[in-house]
This record gives structure tokens, sequence and C-alpha cells, in this order.
């Protein structure tokens, strides 16, 4: 009887450690219109376009079972995605770090965001 009360009290324990490990792991997550600025690195940035999202987590190497943190998303330098089917940038604004954008053969129909996002044309020509 007194080994049912310490496995008792040892697996309560352990359910009791794991619901408070739990609960630090817990992130906010933004609209695709939200702007990580205003938040915590650890918040979870969204997209619009899930086209958009795939090309990011590819470039990040992050599965799509982990989150895709603001911290994460501003440290993209470069998004290249060729014919992904991408229809909106919305969310892009907080790709904060990015210097090179490539987004052939995509029907781009939203392109609104919260914040201005400069664009400048380059080119390959000498």
């Amino acid at each position: 009887m007194k080994s049912i009360g310490v496995t008792s009290a040892l697996l309560l324990t352990f359910v009791l450690g794991g619901l408070s490990g739990l609960q630090a792991q817990v992130r906010p997550v933004l609209r695709p219109s939200d702007i990580c600025s205003d938040q915590t690195g650890e918040a979870v940035a969204t997209f619009e376009d899930a086209g958009l999202e795939a090309a990011i987590r590819a470039a990040l190497s992050v599965d799509a079972d982990q989150d895709l943190t603001c911290s994460m998303v501003s440290g993209l330098t470069g998004l290249t995605a060729q014919s992904a089917g991408i229809e909106s940038l919305v969310g892009i604004q907080n790709l904060t770090g990015l210097t090179r954008l490539n987004l052939p053969s995509n029907s781009i129909t939203s392109a609104s965001a919260s914040t201005p996002i400069e664009v400048r044309a380059s080119s390959n020509a000498p």
C-alpha cells in the first residue's frame, strides 16, 4: 500500500510539472496584418497566403509543425518562390531583414500591409 502512495505522488508531480512547462511555451499568435515589432520575438507570425508561408518555411528550413516566430522571420534576408501560387503578400511586413525578393510567375493580387515596404528594382545587368 505504501508503494502505491509513493507512485501516485510521483505521477502527480510529473503531471503537474509537465503542465507548468506547457504554460511557459504559450506564444501569442499574430494575425497576418499584425506587426511583429509590436510584440515579443517569440510571438508567432502568420501569413494570409499558404504559398507564401510555405516559401518562407522552406527558406528558413522550418517544418510545418513548428511555429514561425517573429525572431525567425525577421532574420530572413532573401526569398525566392517561383510559380508557388502566391496571391497575397499580407504578412510580409514582418520580414524586416529581407533584402532580396524574387517571386516570378505568381498571381499576386493583394499586397496590402500595415507597414510600408520599400521596393527597389534591381537588374542582373552590369
